[in-house]
């Protein structure tokens, strides 16, 4: 993304815009018609944790009363975690619609489209999308973990003739995280070591518009490290990823050398894999006599117990 050098190049102009003149504006009036926002991030349950250190970057994109995109402006981290309204002053517009993305910079894996003032509108399709890491299987890309990305969008009015408006802007974690455990796979498979397996996870989205964050299809292939804990169980780290569409499923497949040797869609009710959005898909598969894949949607980065008692 090349506005990232003009973001940092400006970050600390507009905290002393925001700080000492009191609001953003977009000529030289006095700042006595305007709106406020403040930000509010929320997890996957609607947990409040704007206090908390889930983001590390805050952008927000500014849509006139035309719908024509008429700024980007970045947010210091400070006035989102002390709950300072962001003062907008833009006398030419009646009212504003705000889009809001979280960790876009910090994210290395996510690109985002530049918009440009004389060619962008609210309609104009702009995206939010994973970039492939360069490694590859025999069929597809493969993908990083993103950052926790959040967003969130609003419509805020700036005719004071009838008071400041001043609202409460929520913005939500809009990715997923997913954790395999394989039981007893090593026996199942005939032996190996750590580095005769592998996975891949398939059936996640690469693709959200800017400003509605809505999933847009896409496929993202994921091959997180593994290992074998102290119980012998094949186990993924938590990763994150783009969540599933409605037209998708989540697949896991296990690898021992170069051959698949087992695929997991399924759960033993015969439900789809699925990961949801703020959510934490966890794929449990236990290769006895007969091979079951216990599946739950936890809250954020939450792991069941899964071990044997």
């Amino acid at each position: 993304m090349n506005t990232l050098f003009k973001y940092k190049s400006i970050i600390c102009m507009i905290s002393l815009l925001i700080l000492t003149a009191g609001c953003v504006r977009d000529d030289d009036a006095d700042c006595n018609n305007r709106g406020e926002i403040i930000i509010r991030v929320l997890d996957g349950q609607n947990n409040d944790i704007t206090e908390t250190d889930a983001i590390k970057d805050v952008i927000l994109y500014l849509f006139g009363s035309k719908n024509t995109f008429i700024d980007s402006i970045p947010i210091p981290i400070s006035i989102v975690k002390s709950r300072k309204p962001i003062i907008l002053e833009y006398p030419r517009q009646s009212h504003l619609t705000a889009v809001v993305w979280c960790n876009t910079i910090a994210c290395e894996s996510t690109e985002v489209d530049d918009l440009d003032e004389n060619k962008h509108n609210i309609e104009s399709p702009l995206k939010v999308w994973l970039k492939p890491n360069g490694g590859k299987t025999k069929t597809t890309n493969l993908y990083n973990s993103p950052e926790e990305l959040f967003h969130g969008k609003g419509k805020i009015g700036l005719d004071s003739s009838t008071g400041v408006q001043s609202i409460t802007f929520p913005v939500k974690r809009k990715v997923s995280s997913i954790i395999v455990i394989a039981k007893r796979l090593r026996q199942w498979a005939g032996g190996g070591t750590d580095e005769d397996f592998s996975i891949q996870v398939r059936g996640t989205s690469d693709t959200y518009s800017l400003v509605d964050g809505e999933l847009e299809g896409g496929d993202a292939t994921y091959a997180p490290d593994i290992s074998f804990d102290e119980n012998d169980y094949l186990v993924s780290p938590l990763f994150n990823t783009f969540p599933s569409d409605r037209t998708q499923r989540v697949e896991v497949e296990i690898y021992k050398g170069e051959n698949c040797i087992y695929r997991a869609s399924l759960d033993n009710e015969g439900n789809p894999l699925v990961a949801e959005e703020g959510r934490t898909l966890q794929v449990v598969i236990d290769f006895q006599a007969s091979i079951s894949v216990d599946v739950s949607i936890n809250p954020w980065h939450v792991v069941n117990q899964y071990t044997d008692l």
